[in-house]
């Protein structure tokens, strides 16, 4: 099994006003500040220049993990928590947003250790396996065979099981993203590259698709 990150993603959940108890302006000291400490190409532009989930975003930028070791990095910050993406892992992602709050203690911020108060990872690979689906379940082929003898005729190809998903209850407040394993669109079933998403640091998501492998396509 060969793997590819997409994106690892690391959710710091903060309390902003212990975080900026002296109410500092984000425009335009801050701003400027991190655009020039990691270059960031795209910095939000005023107070209303926000994501549609309402955040402030920072994309295309810097982070240096080590001597002569350059990553990119991508920001967004929330009224309630930051969110840091990288294409390595959570881990540099992680790296890159305590270096953050670090640099942001010049501005007065009060880095303290309740100031985050959870973590939340989404972690989205592209996975190349010698195995197929099909392995999950002897039945699972015939029944995508029966599905594809019920559509009415046209040229299309063969029907193979897709992907799976494990999830929690979507009624609790906590929601975490899915665990998914899916064919990618737009590339033959005989290649087996597959997407995954979960929500666990990059890491811990290899070990699980190592795991699934065995437990269900060995």
């Amino acid at each position: 099994m060969r793997c590819s990150v997409i994106k690892a993603r690391s959710l710091w959940f903060i309390d902003t006003l212990e975080l900026n108890p002296r109410g500092k302006a984000f425009f335009p000291d801050i701003v400027e500040a991190l655009e020039e400490k990691y270059e960031f190409e795209r910095v939000p532009k005023s107070s209303s220049d926000k994501n549609p989930q309402g955040g402030f975003e920072f994309g295309d930028g810097i982070f240096a993990r080590g001597p002569d070791d350059w990553i990119d990095v991508s920001l967004i910050v929330f009224s309630d928590g930051l969110a840091a993406d990288t294409r390595s892992s959570t881990k540099d992602s992680n790296a890159f947003l305590n270096d953050l709050l670090s640099f942001s203690e010049k501005f007065g911020f009060e880095n303290t250790v309740g100031s985050v108060q959870r973590k939340a990872y989404l972690s989205e690979l592209t996975v190349r396996t010698e195995k197929s689906l099909r392995a999950l379940h002897p039945n699972l082929l015939s029944f995508a065979q029966k599905v594809r003898s019920l559509i009415p005729d046209a040229d299309y190809g063969p029907f193979e099981p897709w992907g799976i998903t494990f999830g929690s209850d979507q009624t609790t407040q906590l929601k975490p993203g899915p665990f998914e394993f899916a064919r990618k669109v737009n590339i033959p079933f005989a290649e087996n590259r597959y997407y995954s998403q979960a929500p666990v640091q990059t890491e811990d998501h290899i070990l699980l698709l190592e795991e699934f492998e065995n437990l269900f396509l060995g």
